[in-house]
């Protein structure tokens, strides 16, 4: 799983919230100081950017949700996080936003939703990842399994190469949108990726797994990422990284590893609306990308997901 080398972890930020498309407060935890880019319906005008000194989120206020979490972690971050205690760190509402944004811990009482994070506690040992601004509805099953490996192996590719640059977030693609039942405010993904990034082999994918009790997962380019999900995880780094096929390490569930699956998504059969653009070159895609995208949706014609 060798992936890269080490760099000085940059914190201690303010806690700050900023209106959409103002610029960022939180230029540690994005690869070269930028932030993701979201075409996205969902991206609104209330959309905020939370920094916390160990991760970023970017909330809609649609969703009340985050559309992605961003991390810089490093192997000496992540090192002294290990066995740090949870004792006593509860959930909360994240005062950093709006009163009509925040999620409330009503919403998730028995919705049979886990409270899914994105930056996750076992990164950083921050008690500030409970803040439900960093928070999903997931599937127990996954969240506790196979989404677990896939955190536990990105912690380790930080320890073995000193750093890795990590955005995680949800993929709604159900239209009208899927809402908790409590009170119809919270927003539940279909999908839910975590794309990282290794400078020192100039490596990145994306991890993609269905929000349902599976071990199904698949590996993605940055671009197939951003056509079906509306984010450009890193904007920062060349089209010719952003659709290389990755080679991503196979997640490590509890001393179990889980082979990717031959299977594809459903969305992978249609992009998400607004994520192109012909007169952008950052959008185009390579003919070899396209390519791969009519095997994939030939393939998924004859195999469900």
């Amino acid at each position: 799983m060798k992936l890269m080398t080490s760099a000085t972890f940059l914190c201690g930020l303010s806690l700050m919230a900023l209106p959409a498309q103002a610029g960022t407060s939180c230029p540690a935890q994005y690869l070269n100081g930028t932030p993701p880019a979201v075409v996205s319906p969902l991206q609104d005008a209330g959309a905020v950017e939370v920094c916390y000194p160990e991760f970023a989120d970017y909330v809609a206020a649609r969703t009340r949700t985050p559309l992605y979490a961003a991390e810089h972690l490093t192997e000496e971050q992540v090192e002294a996080a290990r066995g740090v205690s949870r004792k006593g760190i509860q959930f909360h509402p994240d005062t950093h936003l709006s009163s009509s944004m925040q999620a409330q811990l009503s919403d998730y009482s028995r919705s049979g939703y886990d409270r899914g994070h994105l930056a996750n506690w076992a990164d950083s040992a921050d008690p500030d990842s409970f803040t439900l601004a960093n928070i999903v509805p997931q599937d127990p099953n996954d969240n506790r399994q196979l989404w677990e490996g896939i955190e536990e192996t990105t912690r380790a590719i930080a320890e073995n190469e000193g750093e890795v640059y990590v955005v995680s977030g949800p993929i709604y693609r159900t239209t009208p949108l899927t809402f908790l039942k409590n009170g119809g405010r919270v927003a539940v993904p279909d999908y839910l990726y975590k794309a990282i990034y290794v400078p020192a082999t100039g490596q990145a994918g994306v991890y993609i797994v269905r929000n349902a009790a599976s071990f199904i997962w698949r590996g993605f380019s940055l671009e197939d990422l951003r056509r079906f999900s509306g984010v450009n995880a890193f904007p920062a780094l060349p089209m010719s990284i952003r659709t290389s096929t990755p080679h991503l390490p196979m997640p490590n569930m509890r001393g179990q590893v889980v082979p990717e699956s031959a299977d594809l998504p459903a969305y992978t059969a249609t992009p998400f609306a607004g994520s192109d653009s012909k007169d952008d070159p950052a959008f185009k895609i390579s003919p070899a990308v396209k390519g791969e995208h009519v095997a994939a949706t030939l393939r998924h014609i004859f195999r469900h997901f």
